[in-house]
């Protein structure tokens, strides 16, 4: 899957403004859709309550999209996105309770069950992008609650694989003075929403603005009251523990001649000066120029790791960095790797760590 996570996309975690509004029709026009997808009798291609959910979340897709990714539209309705992405060669397939008579053809896969039901049978870690342009937000309410929600982000979380996202663009509640006369579970605020994916263990991709100011605010009528519309980035985990890499027959010959014994290698986590120095204090490397400095300057205590020798400091080095793009691109990542690098302590360390922790927040303070 593409890496998102703090990579804020126009439309992404947010309530849509003005701006996004243009954004979206500028999307549309650019690649035609309304020529493609609709008809002269649509005129939901012209609605801003319609075409600015189905634009944000072809936007949104766009850029977590990965080759040969399963897509599964929740609730499709009028929504012509799960052929817009069948259309690109992607697997799709579009769930309703109701018939859907599209005026287009694709190779998306149209399921005629309640979603819900559809969810309940799905197997697991086995879609990889979930769709919903508001209709999750109408699967299950009372007077005072949504039940509707927390059922559907339990169910994605459970059938998405490591790393995959699931791309909200659905009406929201201002606040509780923005409400009709009917009930008031139907749609809640976008802090709801976030706060149940987040309950449920998705995470969202970046922080979410929930600015108010030049929002688009649609009033439809008595019943519903003041409506906005948000969009979301949630996805699951990416599960670094329970990353295996290949097993040697599966490895290049060269790789796999030489096996040399498992030692260990004292050295923190990450690129730093304490890292080369025992790194090369461990390989018996005695050229490390400015050792005293070194230590000096390193205020990281040391940690013990199992290494296989052959993994020399270049490749180490390399792997630092490329592993510290990723943190910067992908919280969620930055988050596996500290809950492995803590789990993997013994409780010597732990204690040795907990009074760093301790010393470098005080002096933050």
């Amino acid at each position: 899957m593409g890496v998102t996570n703090n990579i804020k996309m126009g439309v992404t975690n947010k309530i849509n403004t003005i701006s996004d509004v243009n954004a979206c029709d500028k999307y549309i026009k650019d690649n035609d859709l309304r020529r493609k997808y609709g008809n002269r009798s649509d005129s939901l291609w012209y609605e801003e309550g319609c075409y600015v959910k189905w634009a944000s979340c072809l936007m949104m897709f766009d850029e977590v999209k990965s080759p040969s990714c399963k897509v599964v539209d929740l609730g499709v309705g009028s929504s012509p996105i799960c052929h817009i992405i069948a259309d690109q060669g992607f697997d799709v397939i579009g769930v309703d309770l109701n018939t859907v008579n599209h005026p287009y053809q694709s190779l998306a896969v149209m399921v005629l069950k309640d979603a819900m039901e559809f969810l309940h049978d799905y197997k697991d870690e086995s879609v990889d992008i979930f769709l919903d342009t508001c209709s999750v937000t109408h699967f299950n309410f009372t007077n005072d609650k949504n039940y509707g929600w927390e059922s559907v982000f339990k169910a994605v979380k459970r059938i998405l694989k490591p790393g995959g996202y699931f791309l909200v663009s659905s009406d929201i509640r201002f606040d509780k003075n923005t409400r009709g006369t009917g009930p008031a579970g139907e749609f809640i605020c976008p802090e709801e929403i976030v706060k149940t994916a987040e309950d449920c263990g998705l995470t969202i991709t970046s922080e979410v603005e929930y600015n108010k100011e030049n929002t688009v605010k649609m009033y439809k009528n008595e019943y519903y009251g003041l409506l906005g519309v948000a969009t979301f980035c949630f996805r699951k985990k990416v599960r670094i523990l329970d990353y295996h890499p290949a097993k040697p027959s599966e490895l290049s010959p060269e790789k796999t001649s030489k096996e040399p014994p498992e030692e260990t290698l004292v050295e923190p986590p990450f690129d730093t000066s304490a890292y080369q120095f025992n790194y090369l204090k461990t390989m018996k490397i005695s050229s490390l120029p400015n050792v005293s400095e070194i230590m000096k300057t390193s205020s990281l205590p040391n940690v013990s790791f199992n290494y296989q020798k052959h993994y020399g400091i270049k490749e180490r080095q390399e792997l630092c960095k490329d592993l510290e793009h990723l943190c910067s691109e992908d919280a969620t990542i930055l988050e596996e790797i500290i809950d492995e690098y803590v789990y993997l302590l013994k409780d010597k360390r732990i204690e040795e760590m907990k009074e760093f922790v301790k010393k470098e927040l005080s002096e933050e303070i």
